[in-house]
């Protein structure tokens, strides 16, 4: 299944779901992506600080790939970032 993204908080909210669905607690996620518990949480709850290898580690310890595909509308509003 593919999920558009285009802010923090809908990745907090594909990674929290794709936790859940695994059965999965943060603090055992956080152990597969070598982070700490608190990091799963902030990023579970839209934290836009956390970097790109982070984010990048804790999709791999769930098996998901991130992807880049060009913009369906050419719609841009940058308060939503």
């Amino acid at each position: 299944m593919t999920v558009i993204i285009r802010n923090s908080r809908e990745l907090g909210e594909a990674i929290r779901a794709e936790r859940l669905k695994r059965k999965l607690r943060q603090v055992d996620l956080a152990s597969m992506a070598s982070v700490r518990q608190a990091l799963i949480s902030n990023l579970e709850n839209g934290a836009n600080s956390a970097r790109a290898d982070t984010f990048l580690k804790v999709l791999a310890a769930l098996d998901m790939d991130l992807a880049l595909v060009p913009r369906r509308k050419a719609e841009f509003n940058p308060t939503e970032y």
